[in-house]
């Protein structure tokens, strides 16, 4: 929004503010527009201290900030990188050589745009990366089929420039292309939104600058390894190839990675890569293989084993095993199960057996999993020093393994991310469905909060005394329903507003809309009770703005219930200096919250003079909410202290995003139950029993807190919870193990299975190590659940 045009709004923000003024100066008289007018005053000191608070975000960053940012990024690239190359064994012993060369008749540019004939080698990682940074425009396609290396060449490149990146080269950044959308956002903006995921450092903006993600990706700083075009549904790799050209229009490098078939056909739907090489493997030699495996073996009477299978290969080079092993993944796998194993390879040399180089193909890919895991089950867990501790049964690895194949394929996606594990149970991803499980779960909070106040009463109040079980149990069955109706309109709106406007303008709409059934609510209520119509549509009107301002505080600041798309992420470590800058927002925000409180009490007042409770001071009112305003105001400090980026952070995992999502979650949930105490319980009460001074304030909260604050202190830990990704994990993982898919402990089992080398890291989510393996276990018949119908018979 343009300068101009803000001010425009700002114009008439302020003629509509003139006006309600000038009708409540009219109708109220004097007293009654003051305080609305310290009501309004005190919304827009809190749109000003929200705008004041975002201050970090604005301007740019500068020349020196966004080096440093280079350097950060090519720091975590290669430590994330080396790290996934260790587990996958990619130089352990050695490279395994493949050799690659450039393939003009498959969708290349013009040799004059291309370069001259490109060739490369796995096992040489400068000459690699010298080859690369020689092209013309340094774009290249990596084709070839399943399992032929395209991954592992990807990933060498990858620490190869990142380790010897000049201070003026690109930083080398791998990522995989599954979760890209074409038809709903640019490669900019997709590069920009992976690497705010994936590399956190970078936002922060106190070391950084608040552009330098931005900055990088504009200023062409960035070498994009765009890992798997094929992974991406049929119609959108067309869509992705041309989003690649169009991102390329002003130059820049780029590499992508695709299977052969799948490039050809999205390049007859769209256009060439500009001005990118292709290259393809030459397939392994058969001496090549039998030479790694054999060096891959330890040293005594192992490497014996693979004296049949050389000869049979040696004699039979055109035999199903030598076409097998001409495939790097076939390669790494016949290692992973006879390297160290029991197992005898000379049995593929079996004719009847494997009659076919497909029938090798599933022999290994069925037995990675039981062989891993029972070999470390087999072993003593202190042998390894970064391996699993964890001692899983073979029979339950392939079968929960199964299980996460057969739902990413239901999904149609290679990424197994623990945010979006909601999306395998039907009544998380429907709303409506969501939404009653919402309200069930709000009622039956409520229910347990009025048995607590209910006790709390009746054994403090009235010890001794009789007690009206039959009204509590009106009461009770009221603040139920209230609280179901609620929490399903919040969730159904939100799912519609959060995909129509902005998370803040979508909060500000929900609260008034929750604020306007609070207090339709509340003229029900009265109605039922037997009050005329009038006084049902005063009590209307007095119960709307609370509940209203109540709740846009909350969502402004949790967000929104609804399933988020990515991760967030807390810390507690952000150190003092910044927790005292964050703090500083607190007395600001105490002095709104005192106008806004004071002045609804005021007008409260006001409109119910005859109300015995009611013997308002202005001045006490006033002074009790800059007492309520402090906490809200510190609790939303610290929430903005927490969720600050740190320079130092590493590249972001499965763990820490979770570690980090709970976290915050708690906070959340703390938060809203803290201001939701203070608006609905000291707000509205405590007026009613404090005099002049702090301390009858506070202990009057502290007196209705005893006893009348659970219910909205529930409310409140359920409404942070719902904005957060770690509820819906939780719960889908939870209902999953119980029917026997999952694991309990599921993250645990997701690294060892990364550890084990059946996972490899995509940032913060997990994929199966290669399609291959993924669409052989989502094709494969798992075993029954023990106690199942089927086990039993």
């Amino acid at each position: 929004m343009g300068k101009r045009r803000r001010g425009m709004v700002a114009a008439c923000l302020v003629m509509v503010a003139a006006v309600v003024l000038g009708v409540a100066w009219a109708w109220g008289g004097v007293a009654y527009a003051g305080n609305l007018a310290s009501v309004l005053g005190a919304c827009s000191m809190l749109a000003g201290l929200w705008k004041w608070a975002d201050r970090a975000r604005q301007g740019h960053s500068t020349t020196g900030q966004v080096d440093e940012a280079a350097g950060a990024l090519t720091r975590l690239v290669e430590q994330q990188w080396a790290s996934e190359a260790a587990l996958r064994q990619l130089d352990d012993p050695v490279p395994l050589p493949v050799r690659w060369r450039d393939c003009p008749r498959l969708g290349a540019d013009h040799r004059r745009l291309t370069g001259g004939p490109f060739t490369c080698r796995t096992d040489d990682p400068q000459g690699l990366a010298a080859a690369f940074r020689a092209l013309p425009r340094r774009r290249m396609v990596v084709l070839g089929s399943a399992g032929s290396g395209k991954t592992m060449l990807a990933v060498q490149l990858t620490l190869a420039l990142a380790r010897t990146r000049g201070l003026d080269e690109p930083v080398p950044v791998l990522l995989p292309l599954s979760s890209f959308e074409p038809e709903r956002v640019s490669l900019s903006q997709w590069l920009r939104q992976q690497l705010a995921a994936d590399y956190p450092a970078l936002c922060d903006a106190a070391v950084h600058g608040p552009t330098a993600i931005e900055d990088l990706v504009a200023s062409q700083r960035i070498l994009p390894i765009l890992d798997g075009l094929d992974e991406l549904p049929d119609p959108g790799r067309a869509l992705a190839l041309a989003a690649v050209n169009d991102a390329l229009a002003g130059g820049g490098p780029l590499v992508l990675t695709c299977r052969t078939a799948a490039f050809v056909q999205a390049v007859a739907a769209s256009d060439v890569l500009t001005a990118a090489v292709v290259i393809e493997p030459d397939t392994v030699p058969a001496q090549d293989a039998i030479t790694y495996l054999r060096m891959s073996t330890p040293p005594g009477r192992g490497q014996d084993r693979w004296r049949p299978l050389a000869e049979h290969l040696r004699q039979q080079p055109d035999c199903p095993a030598a076409t097998a092993l001409a495939s790097p993944l076939m390669v790494f796998l016949t290692r992973s199960v006879y390297a160290t194993g029991e197992a005898d390879p000379a049995e593929l040399t079996d004719p009847e057996r494997f009659a076919d180089t497909q029938s090798i193909k599933q022999h290994l890919l069925g037995a990675l999993v039981p062989v891993l895991v029972s070999r470390v089950a087999r072993q003593d867990s202190t042998v390894f020093s970064s391996r699993p501790v964890h001692r899983w049964k073979p029979e339950q690895a392939q079968r929960w393994l199964t299980c996460i194949a057969q739902q990413l394929h239901r999904q149609n996606t290679y990424e197994l991310a623990w945010w979006r594990l909601y999306q395998a149970l039907p009544a998380l991803v429907n709303t409506w469905s969501r939404a009653c499980l919402v309200a069930a779960g709000a009622a039956v909070l409520v229910l347990v909060a009025e048995a607590a106040t209910t006790l709390a009463v009746a054994g403090i109040w009235a010890p001794g005394e009789s007690f009206d079980f039959a009204g509590r149990a009106r009461v009770a069955t009221a603040t139920v329903l209230t609280a179901v109706l609620t929490f399903l309109v919040l969730v159904v709106l939100a799912d519609a507003l959060a995909r129509r406007a902005r998370p803040a303008l979508s909060a500000v709409c929900l609260g008034v809309i929750v604020g306007l059934l609070a207090g339709v609510l509340a003229g029900l209520n009265g109605l039922i009770y037997g009050e005329p119509v009038a006084q049902a549509l005063l009590w209307v009107y007095n119960n709307m703005p609370l509940p209203a301002f109540a709740y846009t505080v909350v969502l402004l600041c949790v967000g929104l219930p609804h399933p988020p798309k990515a991760p967030q992420r807390a810390t507690l470590r952000a150190g003092g200096r910044r927790l005292l800058r964050s703090l500083a927002i607190a007395p600001l925000l105490a002095i709104a919250f005192s106008l806004l409180i004071g002045g609804l009490i005021s007008i409260y007042g006001l409109l119910n003079p005859d109300d015995p409770r009611m013997g308002v001071f202005y001045r006490p009112a006033y002074l009790q909410g800059l007492v309520l305003g402090i906490v809200p105001g510190l609790g939303l400090a610290v929430l903005r202290w927490a969720r600050a980026p740190l320079a130092d952070d590493d590249s972001a995992t499965p763990t820490t995003t979770l570690r980090s999502d709970r976290h915050l979650s708690l906070l959340l949930g703390g938060y809203a139950a803290i201001t939701f105490v203070i608006f609905f319980v000291g707000a509205s009460h405590s007026p009613y029993h404090s005099g002049e001074s702090v301390q009858g304030i506070l202990s009057a909260l502290w007196g209705w807190a005893e006893t009348m604050a659970y219910v909205p202190a529930l409310s409140g830990v359920l409404l942070g919870l719902l904005a957060t990704s770690w509820l819906y994990y939780t719960v889908a993982r939870t209902w999953l193990a119980l029917r026997g898919r999952l694991p309990f402990r599921l993250q645990a089992f997701l690294y060892d299975a990364h550890r084990l080398g059946i996972l490899r890291q995509a940032g913060p989510a997990y994929q199966f190590r290669h399609a291959l393996l993924q669409d052989h276990l989502a094709t494969f018949t798992a075993p029954p659940t023990p106690g199942s119908a089927k086990a039993r018979r």
